[in-house]
């Protein structure tokens, strides 16, 4: 019998056609939201920051999506209260309060995308199909993640 003890979440399948991978269209304009470090010297604040990271590397130092050095994952959330609870949230869930450290220094950004594009839908029911489950958007084996 299966227990939820264990990650079910599991990578990509060698071989299989991801090409039909449920996704959106952002167009041009649209806002997305980033909580992050104020850097005054930046015209944006710094908000355009995309993390990378050696595919070795343990987390908490690498970013779930992180995708290997030399690129790079910018995180953003539909909403800004979405992007203050993923990094609040974390910390909260565990002692029931932020400390003042944690948020110091942070702000969140609006960002209008630059250029339209199209992410990958994993919260789409369509993601089921491909053996994707919401449990790839919690989980914290950073290497099953970052290699979807």
């Amino acid at each position: 019998m299966a227990g939820r003890r264990h990650t079910a979440q599991q990578a990509p399948v060698e071989g299989v056609d991801y090409a039909g991978f449920p996704s959106r269209k952002l167009p041009t304009g649209e806002t997305w939201f980033r909580a992050h470090r104020r850097r005054d010297a930046s015209p944006d604040r710094g908000a355009w920051y995309f993390s990378s990271s050696p595919a070795e590397s343990p987390a908490p130092r690498s970013g779930r999506f992180d995708l290997p050095t030399s690129f790079g994952s910018c995180y953003l959330a539909s909403t800004a209260t979405a992007a203050v609870r993923e990094l609040t949230h974390p910390f909260f869930v565990r002692n029931g309060w932020v400390p003042a450290t944690l948020i110091t220094g942070r702000v969140v950004s609006g960002l209008g995308l630059r250029r339209a594009c199209v992410a990958a839908d994993v919260s789409s029911a369509k993601a089921a199909s491909y053996r994707v489950s919401s449990e790839l958007t919690t989980m914290t084996d950073y290497g099953i993640t970052q290699a979807w």
